[in-house]
């Protein structure tokens, strides 16, 4: 049976006007938009995308990318940018109950394929050497505490209270935590009950890249990251305001 993407906006745009295409982009009107001020490549290229194609791995019928396999799919490999490299290697652990469909966290994978791995708890995660960290809310550290000798940057992909259980897992608990400079999250779909500080996976993951690089003393920031941010900004410009 041919495998069907959920979408990411069904629930976000049902109050959309029936006559309005929520993925063609008014570029009249930019009001809109999230992070007018970040390097993000145009993601309107994205609107030429009408039909679903098949992923090159596994044949899947897919549109944008392969939430199944991490992977843009040959007719969108061109339009979506690629981070060749980061300044630390990224694990995801996302929950085996969180929906391949909506989990911001694969972004990360489809854009820079060779700094992050999306591995799966409980099954899938790794012994971690000493220098990883893990990176969450309820943490004593910043960022700039993080040696520069960073081995992997460990984030957790699913509901807060899932969360909580996988923090318990003995390869995860005993893991320096460092939390990020408090910034209120444009996420479409917030968690009830959570402060606007409880960031998206793919808005942790971008900022701590961004936050470690600044604290390397690599010079003013240049933007070189940003696109991390291309596919979610693609989605999030789509909610109707």
């Amino acid at each position: 049976m041919e495998s069907i993407e959920p979408s990411l906006l069904s629930t976000d745009i049902a109050g959309a006007s029936a006559n309005t295409d929520p993925f063609k982009s008014d570029n009249s009107d930019n009001s809109n938009e999230c992070f007018p001020d970040l390097l993000i490549s145009d993601v309107s290229v994205l609107n030429s995308i009408t039909e679903r194609t098949f992923c090159a791995s596994c044949n899947s019928s897919r549109r944008y990318f392969c939430y199944t396999c991490h992977v843009a799919l040959p007719i969108t490999r061109p339009l979506i940018p690629l981070i060749e490299t980061l300044p630390s290697k990224i694990d995801v652990i996302k929950h085996e109950a969180e929906i391949d469909g909506k989990s911001t966290a694969i972004h990360a994978k489809v854009i820079s394929p060779d700094n992050v791995d999306i591995l799966h708890y409980p099954s899938g995660i790794p012994d971690y050497e000493n220098d990883a960290i893990l990176v969450f809310p309820d943490a004593e550290f910043n960022v700039e505490d993080v040696s520069r000798s960073l081995s992997k940057a460990v984030f957790i992909d699913g509901t807060w209270s899932q969360a909580k259980k996988m923090l318990k897992h003995p390869k995860l608990r005993n893991l320096k935590r460092v939390k990020l400079k408090s910034r209120p999250t444009t996420f479409w779909r917030p968690q009830t009950g959570k402060s606007e500080a409880h960031l998206a996976t793919i808005e942790a993951v971008y900022y701590f890249v961004r936050e470690f690089h600044e604290s390397l003393n690599c010079g003013d920031y240049d933007g070189r990251f940003d696109n991390l941010l291309f596919l979610y900004k693609f989605f999030r410009d789509k909610i109707p305001q």
